[in-house]
């Protein structure tokens, strides 16, 4: 039990870390609308949170603004 439970933790920090880089490395896709891009980068940030990551909505605001394209400036 102990070991299976050590497992989980091992999966649970690692899907944690794959979703971290993937929030660091997220880009606007060409053609994507601006509310798709905020639901996906909100469902990403939900995600972190349920695997136990601190992610502050300002955290998250700030990101978007700096991957949107100019042409939403």
């Amino acid at each position: 039990m102990k070991s299976m439970r050590v497992g989980a933790e091992r999966v649970k920090e690692a899907n944690a870390q794959r979703l971290l880089k993937d929030f660091e490395n997220i880009a606007f896709k060409e053609g994507e609308s601006v509310d798709d891009f905020a639901m996906r980068i909100n469902a990403m940030a939900a995600d972190l949170r349920t695997l136990g990551e601190a992610v502050e909505d300002t955290k998250v605001v700030k990101k978007m603004l700096r991957v949107l394209p100019q042409r939403y400036a």
